[in-house]
């Protein structure tokens, strides 16, 4: 059985929030084994998000609003950047609008994981 991968159509909003939060990592000091398995997984997949957010501002005019775009995230990717999302909101103002964006990528996630 081969597990597919998870495709995400981001926001520029989204993919913004998430370069926040991966800003956020140095902050991060992991204790379990649990938590540290998933700050490994994080620091790869940060340059995966990196990629586009740097084009996203080198690109961003006027008209980009409702773009989205594409990132494929393997199983084990997905798994980590749910539970690191689920730890970053906690630090967050429950009105903002990044935790709402990345509050809607977890439960895009989540339903992702429900298919299985």
């Amino acid at each position: 059985m081969i597990l597919q991968p998870i495709n995400a159509k981001l926001t520029i909003d989204q993919i913004v929030a998430l370069e926040s939060m991966m800003c956020s990592l140095e902050k991060y000091k992991p204790k379990s084994i649990e938590e540290k398995v998933t700050y490994s997984v994080i620091i790869d997949l940060s340059d995966k998000i990196n990629k586009p957010y740097n084009k996203i501002i080198k690109s961003a005019d006027l008209f980009s609003d409702g773009k989205k775009i594409k990132l494929q995230l393997k199983l084990h990717e997905a798994f980590a950047l749910l539970g690191f999302i689920e730890m970053h909101l906690k630090s967050l103002h429950k009105e903002s609008k990044s935790r709402n964006d990345l509050l809607k990528l977890l439960l895009f996630i989540q339903d992702e994981f429900a298919k299985f």
